[in-house]
């Protein structure tokens, strides 16, 4: 009878035992799969992107993913779409916000494609003839800025000659300090691979922009080709970046279906001589 309960008692811890693994790496693998499906990006998205059929990619984002990585193609897809639809210059006033914020847009989509190995010259040309045009209507803190951004692209294009050469310019005006500089800088450094630099420009904007730094380090690309370096990993570790980045209203916070009306765009648009 002992036996039989020692047998009886064995077996109940087995089967405890297996509940306890298989619940364990279920709750692993639906993580992964939820972490997964957060970046989601259509096939198709994907290749209308490589297209450069800006139009098609973004009716494909609205219909058949809602991912937060999605979501935040689709709003760089709509600030291009939203220009090309008004088909008005900006005011004088809003020129250099609106013109950098296009580049902007060109550079993620490129290097999104980037991640995907696919080499869209089109949409880094765009990006760089935007920057130029934003730097017609810049202080010098802001030329600094996009001088920064177009060494960024442009490295990661692979001409680190051309790269430099916009780099070098950024002497020729006050950097400083400012945060939005350290951004920059970081993207820059990532794009030449040089990790040290990069988690040093994160660490100081992120003491002043953390929300924004999170955000860019979840659905940005710019680190892609650095983010498993055991240095660029142990700046996430002493960020709390884990935990910190469970926090749903961290992402892409709208998960309702985002639509790009054309009618009525955001931006103050008026005619220029």
């Amino acid at each position: 009878m002992l036996h039989f309960y020692r047998k009886t008692i064995f077996l109940c811890i087995c089967c405890v035992t297996a509940f306890v693994v298989f619940s364990s790496t279920y709750a692993k693998e639906t993580k992964k799969e939820e972490t997964v499906s957060n970046l989601f990006v259509p096939k198709e998205a994907i290749t209308e992107l490589a297209k450069d059929d800006l139009e098609k990619a973004s009716a494909i984002l609205q219909t058949k993913s809602q991912s937060d990585k999605s979501i935040y193609l689709l709003r760089e897809l709509s600030h291009i779409l939203l220009y090309k639809r008004a088909n008005q210059p900006p005011s004088r006033a809003d020129a250099y916000d609106f013109f950098k914020g296009i580049g902007v847009a060109y550079h993620n989509l490129y290097l999104f494609l980037k991640t995907q190995d696919i080499e869209q010259s089109d949409l880094f040309k765009q990006a760089i003839k935007y920057y130029k045009k934003s730097i017609r209507f810049a202080s010098n803190l802001d030329k600094a800025e996009v001088y920064i951004l177009m060494a960024a692209i442009t490295e990661s294009s692979g001409n680190s000659k051309k790269a430099n050469s916009y780099f070098k310019k950024v002497k020729l005006y006050p950097a400083s300090l400012d945060l939005q500089i350290q951004e920059c800088l970081a993207a820059y450094f990532a794009a030449k691979k040089d990790v040290q630099h990069t988690v040093e420009s994160l660490k100081k904007a992120y003491k002043g922009r953390s929300k924004t730094i999170l955000n860019w380090i979840v659905l940005g690309d710019d680190f892609y080709f650095i983010k498993d370096d055991i240095r660029f990993q142990n700046m996430l570790k002493e960020l709390d970046f884990d935990k910190k980045t469970k926090n749903p209203d961290l992402l892409v916070p709208q998960r309702k279906k985002l639509k790009i009306n054309y009618k009525k765009p955001r931006v103050r648009l008026k005619n220029t001589r």
